[in-house]
């Protein structure tokens, strides 16, 4: 199954970085990164273990992070040398170029992808100690490598793991593995069995690599090249590890901008479009270095209605955030979240078209299975699921429902266990979720109402003041002061940690930039508008 064609949209506001992965003109994904309050799935941590519990067969290790991460049994291996770097007097193997920028390693979202896509060959790995007691394999005290392999959650700390993964724009570099592994994702025998055969025709003893779905017809040459920089970032890493002091990080993700073009760009991607000239600078240097046959497929954008807006991605990102999704049909879709599970309930709304009740039902089932895969996948929506389709008495339409159901989730990067349509018209599932749900990052609990529901987070409403703001500045022509009016708690936010993006404003207008804090203003509510100077 080809993947559909897409394109991607990049907003830059201030220090918050908006990306949006579009196919079909539907929203599928929708990445958010603040400056002040990056994700750490990827960085790669010296930490020490504080505790152990047996019962769980895990450990707890301090990272520095604000809560101790978690490290079960399943995830230890042995701890590896990495491989010494070639001898110089053996001469040079290939046009090997100097390692670039930390945004080489970088991008364990495509890790992740990668490993969800992985289909390894059947043999044993030994290194994985599975069966000895984690209190036989560590001691409180002991200092490890790890690897940020799931955000924290809640109250939750981040997961870790000790097989570390650096993942390149064709390879997966794993050291303490001794395997190759292709993406499932190439369907080609003959293809898999090329790219299984040179990477193990170059890769040394006791490292493994998995070779990711851009690798289809690339040559030797350009994998070869890719392995030997992720050794070398590999070989500092571990370098940096014996004088860091206990706990620190060692390697840090680069920004969203480089991850996208690195792990997104791919052929079935249309265009990428940025909104800064920074970001777009960086990202075509990037390209133009490693993938020179996307470079024209980068755009910078510079009309006056945000990219956001002009795209129509404002109103779906209001629409991930809603309770209620309605069909094209008429019908909808309602989820719901508990602790437990989240619970997905289908309904037919005053849908009567189709020629009897078993079509019309069918038909509302068909368009809710599409809108709950991408509204899963849009809202990160994990762990158990739910779903109550409307009860359907024919065999065939079940049948074919769960199929199309199976179909779509297959397109989902996040690995996903569904269970058959039950005869009462429940699906259970399962999805993998590895970043915080899209209505944590950009919602809070509400004031107004003691915390029975949940609006947009100081943040959020910050950064939406900023667009405003922004707009209203590329859009008018105006030698007067711009007035921000705006609730205290995020005009707070906006004096302490968006300094910067405020004396930007004021550079382009002209002149200050006023804030107004109304404590008669709801968090959500403000008014961006420019006002006379006082004679």
């Amino acid at each position: 199954m080809t993947d559909p064609s897409s394109a991607i949209y990049v907003n830059r506001t201030g220090s918050e970085l908006r990306a949006a992965i579009v196919e079909d003109g539907q929203l599928v994904a929708l990445q958010v990164e603040r400056g002040h309050d990056r994700g750490v799935v990827g960085n790669v941590y010296k930490g020490r273990v504080v505790r152990i519990v047996p019962g769980m067969q895990a450990a707890f290790l301090d990272l520095g992070l604000p809560r101790a991460a978690f490290l079960y049994v399943g995830d230890l291996v042995e701890q590896k040398e990495p491989p010494p770097p070639p001898d110089p007097a053996l001469g040079e193997d290939a046009d090997v170029p100097d390692a670039v920028a930390e945004a080489i390693t970088g991008a364990f979202e495509a890790v992740r992808e990668a490993r969800v896509e992985v289909q390894t060959q059947p043999e044993p790995q030994p290194e994985r100690r599975k069966h000895e007691p984690i209190q036989k394999q560590l001691s409180p005290g002991q200092v490890l490598t790890v690897q940020v392999s799931k955000e924290p959650l809640g109250t939750k700390g981040a997961r870790v793991t000790a097989q570390v993964a650096l993942p390149g724009r064709y390879l997966v570099y794993l050291p303490h593995s001794d395997h190759v592994g292709v993406s499932r994702r190439i369907e080609d025998e003959a293809e898999r069995d090329r790219l299984r055969a040179i990477c193990d025709g170059f890769r040394l003893p006791g490292e493994g690599m998995i070779v990711r779905t851009v690798c289809v017809g690339r040559s030797e040459d350009e994998l070869r090249r890719d392995a030997e920089l992720l050794r070398e970032d590999w070989r500092d890493l571990h370098e940096r590890g014996h004088t860091a002091p206990v706990p620190s990080s060692l390697y840090a993700e680069p920004d969203l901008v480089l991850r996208i073009v690195r792990d997104l760009l791919t052929t079935s991607v249309t265009e990428l479009v940025l909104d800064d000239r920074g970001d777009f600078d960086r990202a075509r240097s990037f390209a133009a270095r490693h993938l020179p046959g996307f470079v024209d497929r980068i755009r910078l954008y510079e009309e006056a209605t945000p990219v956001f807006e002009g795209s129509g991605l404002e109103a779906q990102i209001e629409q991930a955030l809603a309770r209620k999704v309605r069909l094209p049909s008429g019908g909808s879709i309602v989820i719901d979240h508990t602790e437990a599970l989240t619970a997905i309930d289908v309904n037919s709304g005053r849908y009567t078209g189709g020629r009897n009740l078993a079509e019309m039902t069918f038909k509302v089932n068909l368009e809710a299975a599409e809108a709950i895969v991408r509204h899963l996948r849009l809202r990160e929506i994990g762990g158990l699921i739910v779903i109550d389709f409307i009860d359907m008495e024919e065999l065939d339409h079940r049948r074919l429902l769960f199929e199309r159901l199976q179909e779509l989730l297959q397109r989902d990067p996040a690995r996903s266990t569904v269970l058959p349509i039950s005869e009462f018209g429940l699906v259970e599932m399962t999805r993998r979720r590895v970043r915080e749900n899209l209505s944590v990052t950009l919602l809070d609990t509400c004031d107004a109402c003691s915390g029975r529901s949940r609006s947009r987070s100081v943040e959020t409403v910050a950064y939406q003041v900023l667009r405003e703001a922004n707009r209203q500045v590329r859009s008018a022509s105006v030698d007067r002061p711009l007035q921000l009016r705006v609730a205290p708690s995020v005009a707070g936010f906006l004096e302490e940690v968006e300094v910067d993006s405020l004396e930007a404003l004021g550079r382009r207008v002209g002149q200050d930039v006023r804030i107004v804090r109304d404590g008669r203003l709801d968090r959500e509510d403000f008014a961006v508008s420019f006002v006379r100077s006082k004679a």
